[in-house]
């Protein structure tokens, strides 16, 4: 067996110490870079607020809120 620093189960990164604060600014770099994706489509004023507000639910909350109940984010 292989022992190592850094293991990402299911899109959460899980390191040796257990440190859940390195878990969390993986989702929130993950997040944000996600957001900025979507920046170009989020200041177009062309599309309407209903279909930004399905974006942000769709591709962006699911980031968000991954890993939410072992870092215990609500």
């Amino acid at each position: 067996m292989l022992i190592v620093d850094l293991y990402t189960y299911l899109g959460i990164e899980i390191h040796n110490n257990l440190d859940l604060n390195k878990s969390t600014k993986a989702i929130s770099k993950r997040t944000n870079r996600a957001i900025m994706a979507l920046r170009p489509a989020l200041i177009n004023n062309s599309i309407p607020v209903s279909i930004k507000i399905l974006m942000l639910k769709a591709l962006i909350i699911p980031i968000a809120v991954q890993g939410g109940k072992l870092i215990r984010i609500n």
